[in-house]
């Protein structure tokens, strides 16, 4: 996703595919991407917190894990959140970021043809907006989850 700072300047939209059809997402003013940065720390929150889920995980990985069953049962809590409903709320986020753009017929079309490929490119889209300076960053580390033999979405500046 390679903009120029005109495009920056204009917040010229950038063009996503759900379930094969098209979403301008605009970038947000900073404000508005503070709100969405809540939201996301909120969901990721919402099971004890990412703290405690990487102390769980330390603990686990640590050689006196067998000695902490409450960092096993911290660990296993989020798992299980994340497996059941988090990761649809942590999906769910995209719809927030940019309101105007996805409508309560749009939310509904995309949950009902849209893939997680589909989602999780979205979703790495605004994060790469609402965190800029680690853009590059999210994605050399691999917010590009998804099928290794097809590109599940096409996502292109405008």
């Amino acid at each position: 996703m390679s903009r120029s700072d005109l495009d920056v300047l204009n917040r010229k939209p950038i063009t996503v595919s759900i379930g094969g059809r098209e979403f301008k997402i605009t970038p947000q003013a900073r404000k508005q991407s503070r709100v969405w940065k809540a939201r996301l720390f909120e969901t990721l929150n919402s099971r004890g917190g990412m703290e405690s889920v990487v102390a769980s995980l330390g603990a686990v990985l640590g050689k006196d894990h067998a000695s902490d069953p409450a960092s096993l049962a911290g660990l296993a809590s989020w798992v299980l959140w994340f497996a059941g409903t988090g990761g649809d709320e942590i999906l769910d986020t995209i719809y927030d970021y940019d309101p105007a753009t996805f409508t309560d017929d749009d939310r509904i079309f995309c949950d009902d043809n849209g893939s997680i490929d589909e989602f999780v490119a979205v979703l790495s889209v605004i994060v790469r907006l609402v965190y800029a300076p680690f853009g590059a960053l999210v994605g050399a580390v691999g917010l590009k989850m998804g099928s290794q033999t097809e590109k599940p979405t096409v996502v292109a500046q405008e």
